[in-house]
């Protein structure tokens, strides 16, 4: 939209001088006239602030996408990182000392990369506590 504006402007211009030059002139305008050019000027620049605004809102979205972009991808790279991670991690132990101590590593490792906290090591200590639930209550 702004492209097309500001492909209108120098017509615009053109007929805005000629008509001032007009008015100046003192032709005889009637004050319809007068008023008729006026509210063209202004419709105008209600178009071009229009596309101005439009413009910024682009931009504005634009940066947004990208910000949003850059974060999918580090969360992707940190993702593959913490399943590499996961799926080096020994079998869940069968006593509480070996399940403690492996809630106490998965710990850790989610200090080590916060932004990760809701994501597949959450899922290992979760089965973890589980394990560990089970062996305190003698239903392993």
């Amino acid at each position: 939209m702004k492209a097309e504006v500001d492909d209108l402007k120098p017509d615009f211009d053109t007929v805005n001088k000629q008509a001032q030059a007009l008015i100046s002139a003192g032709l005889g305008f009637d004050s319809a006239m007068v008023k008729q050019m006026s509210d063209t000027d202004k419709q105008w620049n209600n178009v071009n602030d229009a596309a101005v605004n439009q413009q910024a809102e682009l931009e504005k979205a634009l940066h947004q996408v990208e910000e949003m972009q850059e974060a999918l991808s580090q969360a992707d790279q940190a993702m593959g990182e913490t399943e590499e991670k996961v799926k080096q991690l020994p079998p869940i132990g069968t006593d509480v000392d070996t399940i403690n101590q492996q809630l106490d590593d998965i710990k850790v490792s989610k200090t080590r990369q916060p932004h990760l906290r809701n994501f597949s090591i959450s899922r290992g200590q979760s089965s973890i506590l589980k394990r560990k639930k089970n062996v305190l209550l003698g239903t392993t």
